[in-house]
């Protein structure tokens, strides 16, 4: 049994187990959905194009759509991709520095802010496989399926396009231009073929228009020391030390690869707090999955230097030799302690950013035969621009113009006629902090049912 564990296969196998069951407990623990990205996706499962986003990771909530899944089966679905991704990782770190550092790698299935956006609708997960898979590919010279890989990036995240750019520079063969398919087809449907989105709500989700008019050096600093913050509470500080010790012994090649990956990653990430003017775990998802693997190469060095098994030869290095196996071990038990907790914290608290609306949602749907006239929530998430209706819609199968009609999204013109219409009314009461409900509306101004939520619902973030 011993000789079996010391495979990068077996690492690979108790990473994705290990990444699999604790995003599953999390998606049941905390069922619905968050985040508003994740909120229109699902809203608009029943499309492969939804808003102006890239179809690919749209396609599998499509697909869990047509054969029938909920919403907690499909984040299940989610959570095994977010697990593959890691499992690539781990195969990564075993490439790179060999079955221990792939070993060192299996903790990262914890790592929180991974975590939380691969359960929810979001792109990080599919992203961070196709990255993965295209990268351990190219460490076993499978060029081909590399490429082709690395060209689905192309239609999962526009931020994906300038790694497919690196990845064509860095390999310096023609051949890897095979990897621009993903773009290609995109562009191809977008302006040949007049592709165009699905718009589960009037809200426009565009993030980059007029970003620059909108920054400030303050707020862009404020965020900054927040993401410097996250850092540190998500353990992602002891992989940065590891990815320090661990880069001198990684192969010139694939480490330029993943820095200059990284690099541009980040120039994202500022470019991305300053359009929302605000800054997310989410923006720690894909940097940290970069320079991780490298990590887990620096840990097994400094595992080796506390055992006396290697000499020290840098500042780290001398002070794991300093502080013994011991202190490693605490370290390393202090890390998965703080990924754990960082997790389900961050599960927790964006659950918890929608949960009024969750509460008018559950009495809502006790009357399926009424039909409701909503005056939602208003004016709060990323850049206050998103309400209420949005929550509803994504985190239930009711749709406005269906189940519900909500009044910020009613043509004017025909408002009056379709509250006429309505026999039932939601309406947010800001000095209350509660949706009120009337299953039977009268037009009398007298007080409904407040939606209370449950047990479990209350505290938390903006759901943004």
């Amino acid at each position: 049994m011993g000789e079996r564990l010391k495979s990068v296969s077996a690492a690979v196998l108790y990473a994705f187990i290990l990444a699999f069951a604790w995003r599953v407990f999390l998606v049941y623990a905390y069922p619905g959905n968050y985040a508003f990205d994740g909120l229109q996706r699902w809203a608009g499962r029943e499309h492969v194009l939804v808003q102006s986003w890239l179809p690919a990771f749209q396609a599998v909530l499509y697909a869990c759509d047509r054969i029938g899944l909920t919403l907690a089966e499909s984040r299940t679905v989610l959570a095994g991709v977010g697990a593959l991704g890691i499992a690539l990782a781990t195969a990564l770190a075993g490439r790179l520095g060999g079955w221990r550092a792939a070993w060192a790698f299996v903790p990262f299935a914890l790592y929180g802010p991974n975590v939380c956006w691969t359960i929810a609708p979001y792109q990080e997960g599919v992203f961070l496989a196709v990255v993965t898979g295209a990268l351990v590919l190219g460490t076993f010279e499978r060029w081909f399926l590399a490429d082709l890989l690395m060209g689905l990036t192309g239609l999962v995240r526009y931020e994906g396009w300038p790694f497919v750019a690196v990845w064509i520079l860095w390999r310096r063969d023609p051949r890897a231009l095979l990897s621009l398919w993903g773009i290609g087809a995109w562009l191809l449907g977008k302006y040949g073929l007049g592709w165009t989105g699905y718009r589960a709500s009037p809200v426009d989700i565009r993030d980059w228009e007029g970003m620059f008019t909108r920054f400030t050096p303050s707020i862009f600093l404020r965020d900054t020391g927040y993401n410097i913050e996250r850092t540190w509470d998500s353990g992602a500080f002891w992989w940065i030390v590891g990815a320090v010790v661990g880069a001198p012994l990684v192969a010139t090649r694939w480490k330029r690869l993943l820095w200059v990956w990284l690099a541009v990653q980040v120039a994202i990430t500022c470019a991305w707090m300053i359009a929302l003017e605000r800054s997310m775990s989410r923006m720690m998802v894909v940097p940290v999955m970069l320079f991780a693997p490298i990590g887990a190469v620096g840990f097994v060095r400094l595992w080796d230097v506390a055992r006396g098994d290697a000499s020290a030869s840098g500042r780290l290095e001398r002070l794991a030799a300093r502080v013994g196996v011991r202190g490693v071990v605490a370290v390393l038990l202090l890390l998965l302690g703080m990924m754990v907790f960082d997790g389900w914290w961050r599960v927790r608290r964006e659950i918890a950013g929608n949960h009024w609306e969750r509460a008018a949602m559950r009495l809502m749907q006790r009357c399926p035969e009424c039909t409701w006239w909503v005056e939602p929530r208003a004016k709060f998430g990323p850049r206050k621009r998103h309400d209420g209706c949005e929550v509803i819609q994504g985190v239930s199968d009711m749709r406005h113009g269906v189940h519900f009609y909500c009044a910020p999204w009613v043509d004017p013109a025909e408002a009056e006629a379709i509250q006429n219409k309505a026999t039932s009314r939601v309406q947010w009461r800001e000095d209350k902090l509660s949706y009120m409900v009337w299953r039977e509306w009268t037009g009398q101004d007298a007080d409904g049912d407040a939606a209370v939520p449950e047990a479990g619902d209350e505290g938390g973030g903006d759901g943004g």
